[in-house]
């Protein structure tokens, strides 16, 4: 996602990364392993342009997804790769984001993406996201 978060609009990172969650997780609950190529293909690119720039943004996002890592002994990722996905049970992790002033969000990842009413997004030079919670109490 960063590395084309300029080509997309707000919208499409949000749906982009809900897409993404969305074939992983379905996968993961059917032991299904996907290829990069599926993962870019699922994809939802909405925004309106040209035929040829669509295709260039999913080569681009394919290339990243399989290119090898900064190293001169490295391999490209084979396109046809299955990423072995694991059961939803085995992928709670527990994620921490720094805000300013020291404020901390943290909690199970999956929680956490639930309460964003707008995902986060680079504004200028800021994030910007809208939460949403029933639970607004100190902790002591």
């Amino acid at each position: 996602m960063n590395t084309h978060e300029e080509a997309l609009s707000p919208q499409e990172r949000g749906a982009v990364l809900q897409s993404v969650r969305t074939l992983l997780t379905d996968r993961a609950a059917r032991a299904e392993p996907v290829a990069p190529r599926d993962l870019v293909a699922s994809l939802p690119l909405t925004e309106p342009r040209p035929q040829d720039a669509v295709a260039e943004l999913r080569q681009s996002f394919e290339a990243t997804i399989t290119a090898p890592e900064d190293g001169v002994d490295s391999i490209p990722i084979n396109r046809e790769l299955r990423i072995q996905t694991v059961p939803r049970v085995a992928q709670r992790t527990q994620m921490a984001y720094q805000l300013d002033f020291g404020v901390q969000l943290s909690g199970e990842q999956e929680a956490i993406e639930r309460l964003f009413v707008s995902p986060p997004h680079r504004v200028a030079d800021h994030t910007e996201f809208t939460i949403r919670t029933l639970t607004f109490r100190p902790v002591v």
